[in-house]
């Protein structure tokens, strides 16, 4: 599924709750991501686990997180970034993947934050 496709299903939900379930079912996709300190983001309101590596010239994440909505927007980043090469994430507007997918107003600056951090990390990988 692609950013633009998760957009358009979004859109067909009314009310945040919906919204809000789709994000946690899409946390279900997200390869698991080992509970250790090298990947741990730091910054995040719940605990939150990023591995990145690199095969053929593309770029993988694995991620997890002890809060579902958490892990729910982990796989937002997840389906933007993934199998992606360095270029393309680096061409990515991934701050304001939020706002493109009409969820900015419903996370708390808390979870932002978290967000923003775990973006940081992807951005220093693919640099």
């Amino acid at each position: 599924m692609e950013l633009d496709r998760l957009k358009a299903d979004l859109e067909l939900l009314d009310d945040w709750e919906d919204k809000y379930q789709h994000i946690i079912d899409l946390g279900k996709l997200l390869p698991h991501a080992p509970h250790e300190d090298a990947f741990k983001v730091d910054g995040c309101i719940s605990q939150v686990w990023v591995q990145m590596y690199e095969k053929d010239g593309r770029i993988f994440m694995n991620a997890d997180s002890d809060a579902l909505i958490v892990k729910g927007l982990l796989a937002i980043i997840w389906l933007a970034v993934n199998d992606k090469t360095r270029q393309e994430v680096a061409g990515m507007d991934l701050q304001n993947i939020l706002e493109i997918l009409g969820l900015a107003e419903y996370i708390s600056p808390n979870r932002r934050n978290g967000f923003a951090n775990t973006i940081l990390r992807i951005r220093n990988f693919a640099s």
